[in-house]
């Protein structure tokens, strides 16, 4: 799922299995330009 945080930033969420009490999500900046989705840059990889 794509959602927009409070923040205002993009973020997919994936989890797995899909059951309550037992999903581990996993959160993932994205960003949106040019009509294109890509993952955002994190505080490991930023320049």
């Amino acid at each position: 799922m794509i959602f927009v945080t409070r923040e205002g930033n993009l973020c997919l969420t994936l989890h797995s299995p899909n059951r309550l009490k037992k999903e581990h999500p996993v959160f993932i900046p994205i960003r949106y330009q040019d009509g294109v989705l890509a993952i955002a840059p994190g505080k490991e990889g930023a320049t």
